[in-house]
């Protein structure tokens, strides 16, 4: 499974626990959807993470190293 196909069950899973602890507001539900949230919260900062480390190991300086980009 690709990171996209996970990262969109992740955000459907917590939006589903979310609805459904509004609709039954038991301990247990609550928890489901505190703890989807956070999943949800860690998964995406993974793929930020591994974003940035991808496009930082592909730099290599080029003929404009000292210059700065805007």
């Amino acid at each position: 499974m690709s990171l996209s196909t996970i990262s969109r069950f992740i955000i459907l899973l917590a939006l589903v626990m979310i609805a459904l602890a509004g609709f039954f507001p038991s301990p247990l539900m609550i928890g489901l959807a505190a703890t989807s949230s956070a999943l949800l919260v860690l998964s995406q900062t993974y793929v930020i993470l591994r974003d940035d480390q991808a496009t930082a190991a592909n730099e290599t300086e080029g003929p404009y190293a000292g210059y700065s980009q805007k």
